[in-house]
């Protein structure tokens, strides 16, 4: 009767080890485009970092982001007269602006650059400011103010405006540079990606 009991046992228990086991049987689908010898981080590619120019929505991973980051800024020209008059009163032979640019995030106010003053500077000779830090550009809106400078006076206003870089370079603008043109200026960012 033991002999008995002990089969019934081991049928019982084999069936439900059976039953558990087929009815927990996982499928996985298989991964895209799959070659023959590639690994999991093979299809860990791509950037879905929105931040990044080479923003994929559909990418797995982030493996493949690279990002622009600011090595100068350029004012290529302005206006060379504030209305009717110049920049500045003639004292001697500074009759052209004393150039000051500021970038600044847009939603934040949080100062990306705020440039030395580039004095008595022609209108159509370009101001450049060099980037010593590393300043990423993020897909954020960007205001630039570029004002006259006055030691005795509040600062002229020339011109200002706004920019997107990673809408920019998106749009085209891969080469280096992001133009931008506002109130009779010309601001120039010189970028790198990596």
């Amino acid at each position: 009767m033991i002999k008995k009991y002990k089969k019934i046992i081991s049928l019982v228990a084999f069936s439900s080890v059976m039953l558990v086991s087929s009815g927990c049987k996982k499928t996985f689908p298989p991964l895209p485009d799959k070659v023959e010898g590639a690994s999991l981080a093979d299809y860990n590619r791509g950037c879905n970092d929105i931040d990044s120019p080479y923003y994929d929505a559909n990418a797995a991973g982030n493996s493949d982001c690279k990002y622009a980051y600011v090595t100068s800024y350029e004012i290529t020209y302005y206006p060379d007269e504030d209305g009717n008059t110049t920049w500045d009163f003639g004292f001697g032979n500074t009759t052209n602006a004393d150039l000051i640019l500021n970038v600044t995030v847009l939603s934040s106010a949080i100062k990306v650059m705020q440039g030395a003053e580039r004095s008595n500077q022609d209108s159509n000779t370009p101001a450049f400011w060099n980037e010593a830090r590393e300043i990423r550009l993020e897909n954020k809106v960007y205001k630039w103010n570029l004002d006259d400078y006055d030691s005795a006076s509040p600062n002229d206003p020339i011109s200002n405006g706004t920019f997107n870089p990673v809408e920019e370079i998106n749009n085209g603008q891969n080469n280096g540079t992001i133009t931008t043109v506002a109130g009779g200026s010309q601001l120039v960012l010189h970028y790198i990606i990596k």
